[in-house]
Parts: C-alpha cells; sequence; structure tokens
C-alpha cells in the first residue's frame, strides 16, 4: 500500500497492478510502460514487487504483483487523470490483466 512521503503535499496517487509469474516478465512489463508515458514520468514515485514461489510436483512456479506509484499534488491533479486515461488506452495490449487506481490523500499530522 502507498503511504506518502513526511515531505509531501495533499494529492493523488495513480496506481497499477499487474500478476506476474517471473521477475524478468515483471521488469519487462515495467520498463515497457514507462516508456509508453514519458510525459508522466516526472510523477513517478517508485514500485514494489512481491514474488512468491511455490513448488508443486516437483515444479517450481512464481507468481506475485508488480505495483507502480505516481504522485501528483493538487495542481497536478488533471494530469492525474490523464494518466488514468493514457493507461486504459493501452487496452487490449500492454495494460492487459492490470489494476488501475487513483486515490486522494491528504496529509495530515494529530501529533
Amino acid at each position: 500500500m502507498y503511504e506518502p512521503g513526511d515531505d509531501h503535499e495533499p494529492g493523488y496517487v495513480v496506481t497499477v497492478i499487474r500478476k506476474i509469474t517471473t521477475m524478468d516478465a515483471g521488469i519487462t512489463w515495467h520498463y515497457s510502460l514507462l516508456e509508453n508515458l514519458k510525459e508522466y514520468n516526472i510523477w513517478y514515485d517508485g514500485h514494489e514487487v512481491e514474488i512468491l514461489k511455490a513448488v508443486d510436483d516437483a515444479v517450481l512456479m512464481s507468481a506475485g504483483e508488480f505495483t507502480m506509484y505516481w504522485n501528483f499534488g493538487m495542481g497536478d491533479a488533471q494530469k492525474a487523470i490523464e494518466l488514468t486515461g493514457k493507461l486504459f488506452s493501452m487496452r487490449p495490449g500492454l495494460m492487459d490483466l492490470s489494476l488501475i487506481e487513483i486515490e486522494f490523500h491528504d496529509v495530515v499530522d494529530f501529533d
């Protein structure tokens, strides 16, 4: 789950989650997506990868998720919406089997 850092202002986070079967497949997809979204890369805020391995009938199988985040400030809300539209436009194709989310994050310190 995305947690904005202490230095982040309130804003919008676009998240993409894709199921992957190998780390190589995840990295290839990641770089392909960034290549197709160059105009939004200034808002790219990193990724997380989770790979689970299991052995079934002596066959090593792996599966997991590759999650990417873009963090937009309040003044860039329209760009966040444009990014979600661009991601949806990549279906069918690069965004098959991928979940796209957009959330508003308000950073408030209750201490």
